[in-house]
């Protein structure tokens, strides 16, 4: 039987200590590393198919909702476990790729990690309704859509896309090729048409409007 590596994202010793315990003597999974900040993670390698557990209330300027989308992209999967219930973090981990959502201390981490290795997605009941209603907002009309977005350039859609899909400012400018200043000012630029003020709110507002959808980030 292949062994499973397991990477535990927590900067919590207690619960690093939990989840050890949970995986003592389980021979198809391996703590093969352990972080407790995204800033450790940098250098960190991604075996293809390991269960990264990732914890989204980190220390530091970033967040594990920053560590989502890199770590698909190279074939690990995802378990988000945390605290947080409210829905924008669900749908925004959701969206960037995070395969299943455990909320701390309710259910069985084991059981769901089991389901993350078998390709199902674990979610507690209030975890599915929330992504139920994003999918609900995903489906307003394409006539709706464009009255909704056309106050956004395409750079500033791109942007929003790809915050939205859990990159930080310094990684837009990057991949769009473009200085980070710049990506600053399509971020001022969507909160003033959108009329927020944090990224959050606006990648809900945009989800609610029908801006940005399941399918494009």
């Amino acid at each position: 039987m292949a062994v499973i590596d397991i990477v535990l994202v927590e900067d919590d010793p207690r619960y690093v200590n939990a989840v050890r315990e949970t995986l003592r003597g389980v021979e198809r999974y391996k703590i093969s590393a352990e972080f407790d900040s995204v800033e450790a993670c940098r250098q960190a390698i991604v075996v293809p198919q390991s269960i990264w557990l990732i914890d989204l209330g980190l220390p530091g300027p970033l967040q594990g909702l920053e560590l989502i989308a890199p770590l698909v992209a190279h074939n690990a999967r995802v378990l988000v476990m945390t605290v947080f219930e409210d829905e924008m973090r669900v749908i925004t981990a959701m969206q960037a790729g995070a395969q299943g959502y455990y909320i701390k201390g309710d259910g069985n981490l084991l059981k769901a990690i089991h389901e993350i290795d078998r390709g199902q997605v674990p979610l507690s009941p209030k975890i599915a309704t929330h992504l139920l209603k994003a999918i609900r907002s995903r489906d307003a009309g394409p006539q709706q859509r464009q009255i909704f977005s056309s106050d956004l350039s395409p750079r500033e859609l791109e942007t929003l896309q790809a915050l939205a899909h859990g990159y930080s400012y310094r990684e837009v400018a990057t991949r769009h090729r473009v200085s980070y200043h710049t990506v600053g000012d399509h971020v001022k630029s969507i909160y003033k048409k959108l009329q927020v003020n944090t990224k959050t709110a606006a990648i809900k507002v945009a989800l609610r409007r029908g801006i940005l959808s399941l399918n494009e980030i």
